[in-house]
């Protein structure tokens, strides 16, 4: 079901759009992580040191050799903190969004009684949350399943 939901997203121009963005900043990440620059070619042929590890360690933009002190660790700390958080809250709205969003299904309002259904073709089912039903033509076809989904 979630592969269905993960498929039919990227099919829409929205996910289409995001994928490729995704792709890209993967791909621009990768590149970078692993670019050697002329001042670094004899620690990388010489030294054998993973050019990963050079992007990483920041040797090429400080300068200094002076240690930290202790409020930029403290700033550093929150504000990578911080970054990572959003990263996490923003990956989890939009699983949620993609295992709770109806795609394929007609999310529909009865006026009367204000309930909310999700329908497709050959199938009815409530809203992740509420109580359990579902509703489709075998359902139909059995007097005692459609009592047991209206008594609910």
């Amino acid at each position: 079901m979630i592969l269905d939901n993960l498929n039919t997203f990227l099919a829409t121009a929205i996910g289409g759009v995001l994928f490729k963005w995704l792709a890209g900043a993967v791909k621009s990440c990768w590149t970078w992580l692993h670019k050697v620059y002329p001042e670094e070619k004899f620690l990388v042929d010489e030294l054998n040191i993973n050019p990963m590890l050079l992007r990483v360690s920041y040797m090429k933009y400080k300068k200094s050799t002076k240690a930290y002190q202790k409020k930029q660790k403290i700033s550093y700390t929150t504000i990578g903190t911080i970054i990572i958080l959003l990263f996490l809250y923003f990956f989890y709205s939009f699983s949620q969004i993609l295992i709770k969003g109806p795609i394929y299904w007609i999310d529909y309002t009865v006026k009367e009684t204000n309930d909310l259904v999700w329908m497709r073709p050959n199938e009815v089912v409530n809203p992740p949350g509420n109580s359990a039903w579902k509703i489709t033509p075998e359902t139909c076809k059995d007097e005692d399943k459609i009592k047991k989904n209206t008594n609910h």
